[in-house]
């Protein structure tokens, strides 16, 4: 997220409504809005800690807002670092400040912490696929849908932008054709983060303390999560540490170089 200058109305909104729905007493000040692509928070101090008020970024709707609540409630629940929901409303959520520091890197011991906690997060049975409303509802009809929607509309914006060659394209189309059976046969959907970038993981000494901005969860397969991951780090043995606590997993691998694909095949459900 980036900070952001923003008149002061915004931040008295935001000290009057946390310490009007909290019972406390906000002290020194508010600091932000931090801006995320359509959300944007605030950093409060108030008498009983710190805490975060989140709230659309200015022409964006309240679907990811709600969704990001939704999900953090029913991990939460679970026993899931999460933060912690105090309050609510129809365009605002104010939560427990995440604790630690964001995660630069993961070393072997939080890989296996983060797979023990993606099993529970993806035990959480959804209805739908794709972005969830605040009910935990996808809303397109099959996961194969969603993805193929969303990969045509990703592959094309990156070729427009020169983010990738013709033949990165083509190596990618072919994967789709390959494993296009296996979307259309899927029919578990569960709750996923789908954004487990370094940023929205935080670590404290030996452990991994918390889990934030669940904006873009969607209803799917859970192996978008780890998929996703991996696609990020491009280290294949990260799955390796993973799937010691979540379970054997199917994930395309790339080489160290990222070249060749190769698979691991499915040897059971973690979820």
């Amino acid at each position: 997220m980036k900070i952001s200058s923003t008149g002061n109305a915004e931040k008295m909104r935001a000290m009057r409504l946390t310490e009007g729905k909290l019972d406390v007493k906000v002290l020194g000040e508010v600091k932000g809005p931090f801006v995320g692509l359509d959300h944007q928070v605030f950093l409060i101090t108030t008498s009983k800690g710190r805490v975060v008020f989140r709230q659309p970024v200015k022409g964006f709707g309240t679907q990811k807002l709600k969704a990001h609540v939704w999900a953090l409630k029913q991990w939460h629940e679970l026993g899931v670092p999460v933060p912690r929901q105090l309050a609510q409303g129809n365009d605002y959520a104010i939560e427990e400040h995440a604790r630690g520091w964001q995660a630069k890197m993961f070393l072997k011991n939080s890989l296996q912490q983060l797979g023990k906690i993606l099993k529970v997060m993806h035990s959480v049975k959804t209805k739908g696929y794709g972005f969830i409303n605040s009910r935990g509802r996808g809303k397109t009809r099959s996961w194969h849908d969603f993805i193929a929607n969303r990969f045509s509309s990703n592959l094309q914006k990156c070729g427009k932008r020169g983010l990738i060659t013709q033949r990165t394209a083509s190596q990618a189309l072919k994967e789709y054709q390959a494993n296009r059976g296996y979307l259309e046969e899927f029919n578990d959907p569960r709750l996923v983060h789908a954004d487990l970038v370094g940023e929205n993981v935080f670590m404290r000494p030996g452990r991994i303390s918390s889990i934030i901005d669940a904006g873009d969860c969607i209803s799917g397969d859970p192996l978008y999560d780890i998929g996703y991951h991996n696609a990020l780090t491009q280290d294949p043995l990260e799955i390796d540490e993973i799937e010691k606590t979540y379970g054997t997993v199917k994930v395309l691998h790339r080489s160290a170089l990222g070249l060749e694909p190769r698979y691991r095949p499915v040897a059971s459900r973690a979820y």
